[in-house]
């Protein structure tokens, strides 16, 4: 079962990273991966909230950066070494990287698909259903955008997001004795 899921998993990375691209593409799908894009949305977030007048919006932005930190911390430290994959960049000759670093052996579960589930998850159930949309689609558009790189396989990122969501609700039951959802 599990060679027939590797199979699987490596034809949907070759669609993906060979057959799915476009010039077009490219330079969005950098910004994306990059670290810079989840300081510009907790800008953007901190900004709303001031604006808003958030009554909750300290309360919020901490609890986001707390599963962002712990789900950081178990995925990097704990199950990469645990699951030992290795990154298709390291894997197959025929990769489009575009620049982007293959520098640890280990992709399995991806961070940025468990860092951003995590985030997500605690902003659905902390700030509602608006944020909710914006931060899935955020999510799901990183996710994409490390494969369609050259840096995880699917499997990688559907196992990061199956882990931040677990660890935004984890987050989320834990701060539930401070902060109330809406």
């Amino acid at each position: 079962m599990s060679e027939w899921l590797n199979l699987l998993d490596a034809k949907a990375y070759k669609f993906i990273n060979l057959q799915l691209t476009s010039a077009a593409w490219d330079g969005p799908m950098r910004v994306l991966s990059s670290r810079m894009l989840w300081v510009i949305v907790v800008f953007i977030a901190l900004l709303f909230l001031a604006v808003q007048r958030h009554s909750r919006g300290v309360q919020i932005v901490f609890a986001a950066l707390l599963a962002l930190g712990a789900s950081d911390a178990i995925t990097y430290y704990l199950l990469k070494p645990g699951f030992s994959r290795v990154r298709p960049c390291y894997t197959f000759e025929a990769t489009r990287r575009l620049g982007t670093d293959c520098t640890s052996p280990f992709g399995m579960p991806s961070n940025h698909a468990a860092n951003g589930m995590a985030v997500t998850v605690t902003l659905g159930l902390f700030a509602g259903r608006a944020w909710l949309l914006i931060a899935m689609l955020t999510t799901f558009a990183v996710g994409f955008s490390r494969i369609y790189l050259g840096v995880h396989y699917p499997g990688d990122v559907l196992v990061g997001f199956m882990v931040g969501g677990l660890v935004g609700l984890l987050t989320w039951a834990f701060l539930m004795k401070w902060i109330k959802p809406k």
